[in-house]
């Protein structure tokens, strides 16, 4: 079980048809699998920037995102191990990096994302660096 709390603020830096806004955001976890707080910043630079996650209609949009993360790790099952009884561990880093670079298209409703993450160690004989990519999709219904 996991009881999260996240907070996400938008910047309007410049407003027109070639905006950028700025996303500051920060969280905490806590739980039996997780227990963490993060902070971070994302950047969107594009062409007819809507909100980010509230539904509004508009125009083609296409933006450029990137961002940086930090997270300060306390606890983590997969790396540490079962919680109650003595097993097999990794052991976590207490912080972990993560910087990401991506694009996205909204055309009305629909949306495509597309991101490259690069996230730093997360448990001690880990690689350096753990690059992955997500691709995801998303319809949004009006109320």
């Amino acid at each position: 079980m996991i009881l999260r709390y996240e907070q996400r603020l938008r910047g309007i830096v410049s407003d027109g048809p070639l905006s950028v806004d700025v996303i500051p955001r920060w969280a905490a976890n806590v739980g039996n699998v997780s227990t963490d707080a993060e902070v971070g910043l994302q950047t969107r630079v594009g062409w007819h920037l809507r909100h980010p996650w509230l539904p509004v209609n508009g125009p083609f949009e296409i933006a450029v995102v990137a961002g940086a993360s930090g997270r300060v790790v306390a606890r983590d099952l997969f790396l540490d191990g079962n919680t109650f009884r003595a097993n097999h561990d990794v052991g976590h880093e207490a912080f972990v990096g993560s910087g990401e670079l991506g694009v996205e298209v909204r055309v009305r409703w629909l949306s495509l994302a597309y991101r490259a993450v690069n996230d730093t160690r997360s448990y001690i004989n880990g690689p350096k660096w753990h690059p992955w990519a997500s691709m995801v999709g998303g319809v949004t219904f009006e109320r």
